[in-house]
């Protein structure tokens, strides 16, 4: 790898998860809320389906949504961040094309990626600037965001033994930038037993693909040093973030499994009323 693409010989990669039974909620849901479009992005599709992919789906169907799944496409955030911005031109005008035909009539748009939902909502209006992509970033949002805009139409289960548990809650850069990351801890701490320890203010260092790179991974790892010795001194049980590229580079650098909190969330929700769940291995 290191001689062909240039990704550095110790950078540590995920397995592909596409051979995982794919997830497929249309119209399993219950619906009592209306429908809903779910964008999963890259890190979920192909190295998380099983966790954050399908986590998110188990949530948003908990909630009462009927789920659309909006599969096989990007953001185009890499091409932005090698400085290819007429190929993330390109990616957007065919993402909002797809995104105004999939959520019609306002329906609301919800990720589980920072960075996806931060081309989305500041960097497509950015660089297309028309109308019908400004309507879309509108009604775009964080999955945190919308557990805590609805707090009230679901309650939380008690867990089955009492928890005593300190959760590291990473919050990456993109996630402050998007402006969803109060969202992310109102909601944590509505869980009993959980005490929240906040190290929003570093950044990992992976930089997208820049931390891959041969030429910069001792760069990446320096960079993130600072959130590294926090961790460190945080005495956590868990580390939670959001963001694909901070679970890989947390993981590798601290030898740590590392989660997305809809993953450690969705356990504790329960429905106002029964809804159907995702069924392991259901057909399309």
């Amino acid at each position: 790898m290191e001689w062909t693409v240039g990704i550095h010989r110790e950078r540590l990669l995920l397995p592909f998860e596409r051979a995982a039974p794919a997830v497929r909620a249309d119209g399993r849901g219950g619906g009592c809320r209306g429908e809903i479009v779910y964008f999963p992005g890259c890190f979920a599709e192909y190295h998380s389906r099983g966790g954050e992919y399908r986590s998110s789906v188990a949530v948003l169907e908990t909630m009462g949504y009927r789920v659309r799944i909006i599969d096989g496409s990007c953001c185009g955030i890499a091409r932005l961040t090698i400085g290819d911005v007429e190929g993330f031109r390109r990616r957007a005008g065919e993402l909002i094309a797809r995104l105004d035909r999939e959520s019609g009539n306002g329906t609301e748009i919800v990720f589980s990626s920072p960075s996806c939902l931060l081309c989305v909502r500041e960097e497509y209006p950015r660089y297309l600037g028309d109308e019908r992509t400004k309507a879309i970033a509108s009604r775009s949002f964080d999955i945190m965001e919308l557990l805590d805009r609805d707090a009230e139409a679901f309650g939380l289960r008690e867990p089955a033994e009492k928890l005593e548990q300190r959760a590291v809650l990473h919050l990456p850069c993109h996630q402050r930038s998007n402006g969803s990351s109060r969202a992310f801890i109102r909601v944590m701490e509505r869980i009993p037993g959980i005490r929240i320890v906040d190290v929003n203010d570093r950044c990992c260092g992976l930089a997208g693909t820049f931390g891959m790179r041969k030429a910069r991974f001792d760069i990446s790892i320096e960079m993130g040093s600072l959130l590294f010795r926090t961790l460190g001194d945080s005495e956590g049980d868990l580390v939670l973030t959001p963001c694909g590229a901070c679970q890989l580079q947390i993981g590798q650098v601290m030898g740590t499994k590392v989660t997305h909190p809809v993953q450690y969330i969705g356990p504790f929700i329960a429905p106002i009323e029964p809804v159907r769940t995702i069924e392991e291995g259901s057909p399309s």
